[in-house]
């Protein structure tokens, strides 16, 4: 609800999938009445990882503090998830799995914290109850902050959704991806130290985390998303650009 997008939103993974659009042509020629099981598990896994996963921002940042002063630059430090509830929903006669005996219900939340660790419980009956739909509220504080001004928006291109099956099991690659694209100028010119703190890199090992920002890098070049990728060993420094599909310049409008 663009008036309250702090309220909780009440909808189905089919309502969703429609929003997102994802393979629908690919179910009609298959002869689906609904959408692919594998769509309705992406939509879940999806959904599990932002209750799941905190996000954490260190870095400068524009604040703006209201009145009409400008905005100022200071140090935040933000740690949060994404959603803060995400639950399913059951016909009015069938009593909640929030609250059902736990015998009769059960945790169904795969995803898991960086450090391995599990997630809050996201709980589903388990009496072969079928739920008529899921519900989620987005974060708060993150609401405020991109209403208020304080957080800033990036473009980016459709086609980053196209690289999950090759950047998914590599954190670092997909880190480096969304640092370079808030980028507003098209060449960078980092210090692999610099880069290694910006992107929230926690290994000791200084030598260790340039070789993985080198590889990794490497793997976006190949993938077409920078070029020109020039790499300063004596120094510690990369140089490279953004790909002309892959560069928005701030203010820059996308039809």
């Amino acid at each position: 609800d663009p008036a309250d997008p702090t309220a909780e939103v009440r909808t189905t993974p089919t309502a969703i999938l429609d929003v997102l659009n994802f393979a629908k042509v690919v179910s009609e020629a298959l002869g689906y009445p609904t959408y692919a099981s594998d769509d309705y598990g992406m939509i879940d896994e999806a959904l599990q990882r932002l209750f799941t996963v905190e996000v954490h921002l260190r870095d400068y940042y524009e604040v703006k503090k209201g009145g009409r002063g400008r905005p100022s630059k200071e140090w935040v430090e933000y740690s949060g998830r994404i959603l803060v509830s995400y639950k399913y929903h059951y016909p009015e006669d069938v009593t909640p799995p929030e609250v059902a005996p736990r015998s009769k219900r059960i945790n169904v939340n795969r995803a898991t914290t960086p450090d391995g660790q599990a997630g809050p419980p996201i709980w589903k009956l388990n009496d072969g109850s079928k739920a008529t739909g899921i519900s989620f509220r987005f974060s708060p504080d993150l609401v405020e902050g991109l209403q208020g001004g304080n957080i800033g928006a990036t473009i980016f291109p459709i086609q980053v959704f196209k690289l999950r099956p090759e950047l998914q099991p590599y954190p670092i690659a997909t880190r480096l991806l969304v640092w370079t694209l808030r980028q507003t100028r098209s060449t960078i010119d980092r210090k692999l130290d610099t880069l290694a703190n910006e992107i929230n890199i926690r290994g000791k090992d200084r030598k260790r985390n340039r070789e993985s920002i080198v590889k990794y890098l490497e793997l976006l070049e190949e993938l077409g998303i920078v070029a020109d990728l020039q790499v300063d060993p004596l120094n510690g420094r990369v140089i490279y650009r953004k790909a002309t599909d892959w560069h928005f310049a701030k203010g820059k409008s996308v039809e």
